[in-house]
């Protein structure tokens, strides 16, 4: 139960991690862009 918990929240962080990557991504090309 207890490493059900632990691969929850690694999963959760590696999300967030991506999702803010992208959006980096993101605007330094919109930047470019415009």
């Amino acid at each position: 139960m207890i490493k059900t918990i632990k691969v929850k929240t690694n999963t959760r962080t590696e999300f967030v991690n991506i999702t803010s990557h992208v959006r980096k991504i993101v605007d330094e090309s919109g930047t470019k862009s415009g």
